[in-house]
């Protein structure tokens, strides 16, 4: 048997999900928008919405009866005024039998990437401040446009390190 295929044989699908976590967090802000000073309304709907939701695959790779490799990765998405970069995922997990009817187990991940960031927006204040950078939602707020910005989202996913222990008692 070659080494390929052993591995092939001893890799399982552990997790799939779609558009969880920072794809949530982002799409909340569709439901706003602001009217320009000409009366014009502009919905946020557009600017948070993606055609792909950030895809995470986890798989296990068993090296014995009681160790094995987590690993996994995350497509990303991007959005007109976001990205949620791609990720990679790395761990281990390792479960022990201490007696007939008493499992310990521990695992552990990391994941590389998946950090969710927020673009921000060209907006004319006219006469009174011209083109600016500013974000996007709070462009239409009391903040001086430069201050906007330091609200831009720049978050990293909550599950960018995870250290699960569990035991099991059957009887």
């Amino acid at each position: 048997m070659t080494s390929a295929q052993s591995f092939l044989e001893n890799t399982y699908l552990v997790d799939i999900r779609a558009g969880e976590d920072l794809s949530q967090s982002i799409r909340k802000f569709r439901q706003g928008g602001y009217e320009l000073s000409n009366g014009n309304y502009v919905s946020f709907s557009r600017w948070y919405k993606s055609n792909w939701r950030n895809l995470q695959i986890t798989m296990m790779t068993q090296t014995s009866k009681e160790f094995g490799l987590l690993w996994g990765f995350g497509t990303g998405e991007v959005g007109e005024k976001y990205t949620i970069d791609p990720s990679l995922k790395i761990g281990f997990i390792w479960q022990s039998e201490v007696e007939e009817n008493f499992r310990l187990s521990l695992s552990a991940t990391t994941l590389i990437g998946g950090k969710l960031r927020e673009k921000p927006c060209l907006a004319n204040y006219g006469a009174i401040g011209g083109v600016q950078k500013v974000n996007c939602r709070l462009a239409a707020s009391f903040l001086a446009p430069a201050d906007t910005l330091n609200y831009l989202i720049n978050e990293s996913p909550e599950d960018q390190f995870v250290m699960r222990m569990g035991a099991v008692l059957s009887f």
